[in-house]
């Protein structure tokens, strides 16, 4: 539960201090990367501001997802077990979520291995499934967003 609690913390503090960080990755089509805390984070709301996707790339590897909507109900820190993630057709079964909560909006972050970002390169959409109801979140054009993601990934490394 420490472990979750951790990484939904990791996940406020990129999101409320990426303008203070000293190395950016953007480009045009890119959601635009930072560097935080050794590790690389992007985040990116909807057009209605009703959704938010965090990715935070861990320096020594791993990924912290982060999928918050306007009107979820998850608490902040508490565990959800048996979550689903799938990225058209690619599905990760009996995930365990921490509760998150980010400008308002609610939700999950999961811990998952560096494959999640091949992955989420050849999908158009993330469903959450929380064992009652399917919820599906647009990822158009992620591949600029995730080769940022990986860049600073490798250049923080070498440093």
């Amino acid at each position: 539960m420490r472990f979750y609690a951790c990484a939904a913390a990791m996940f406020l503090w990129c999101i409320v201090s990426g303008a203070a960080s000293a190395q950016t990755y953007r480009r045009a089509g890119s959601w635009g990367v930072v560097v935080e805390g050794g590790s690389c984070a992007t985040s990116h709301y909807d057009q209605q501001g009703q959704r938010l996707v965090v990715l935070v790339a861990q320096r020594r590897g791993g990924v912290l997802l982060g999928m918050l909507k306007d009107d979820w109900s998850t608490v902040p820190d508490q565990s959800y077990p048996g979550m689903e993630i799938d990225l058209s057709g690619v599905t990760y079964r009996n995930l365990r979520s921490a509760g998150l909560e980010v400008d308002g909006l609610q939700g999950h972050a999961f811990i998952l291995a560096d494959t999640f970002l091949d992955h989420l390169a050849t999908t158009t959409h993330i469903t959450l499934f929380d064992g009652q109801r399917r919820e599906r979140i647009e990822v158009e054009r992620m591949a600029l967003t995730l080769d940022d993601l990986r860049q600073c990934r490798a250049e923080t490394m070498a440093n």
